[in-house]
């Protein structure tokens, strides 16, 4: 059964607001990791996200894609996946995690 999902009247506002600065959870995780100053980035982008990864991994010219993913059921061999999709269109190496 095919899925759709169209944006709400909220979607744009929260969209603003997300765009002006990156989740603050995400900060924090990144903190954990004691990754010195400059070494990492934060990006909010909105879409698919098989084409969003695609694009920010190409404009900032990845050497690597770390890409977490679940254990394969029915449907993701039929459909496939968005780790499945990042590692056929990549233009980098792909780490999958599970």
């Amino acid at each position: 059964m095919p899925h759709w999902v169209w944006p709400t009247p909220a979607s744009s506002r929260i969209e603003a607001v997300f765009s002006q600065r990156p989740p603050s959870k995400l900060e924090e995780i990144v903190k954990q990791f004691n990754i010195p100053e400059g070494r990492s980035q934060s990006h909010v982008v909105y879409g698919p996200p098989k084409d969003q990864i695609l694009k920010l991994a190409d404009a900032v010219e990845a050497d690597l894609i770390i890409i977490a993913s679940h254990q394969p059921g029915f449907s993701t061999y039929l459909l496939g996946s968005t780790a499945a999709a990042v590692v056929r269109h990549a233009n980098c190496p792909v780490l999958v995690v599970r």
